[in-house]
């Protein structure tokens, strides 16, 4: 359990670094007046970016988050509302 808690936050709190580094590199890219290294300086950001998300959703796996709407549905055991009948597809109205 140790080892999973770890493997979360370690990797939460390098995508949001990386987030951050990367999100600073295309900042720097705008601002460089020379044309191949704001382009170096965009893709590298830009990719740090990707990196970052895809660390960040790998994490969230790993630990087993999920949003309340996701366990809400699994206590119900159905996924429509009632109210408005959107649970009701099969069903035409009158």
């Amino acid at each position: 359990m140790l080892k999973r808690l770890l493997k979360g936050l370690l990797g939460r709190l390098v995508s949001y670094l990386g987030l951050g580094l990367g999100f600073w590199l295309l900042y720097m890219a705008l601002l460089q007046a020379n044309l191949l290294y704001g382009i170096f300086l965009g893709l590298f950001g830009g990719g740090s970016i990707l990196l970052s998300m895809y660390l960040l959703v790998t994490a969230r796996h790993i630990t087993g988050d999920r949003p309340v709407s996701d366990l809400e549905e699994e206590k119900e055991g159905t996924a429509g509302d009632s109210f408005i009948g959107s649970s009701q597809s099969d069903k035409l109205p009158p």
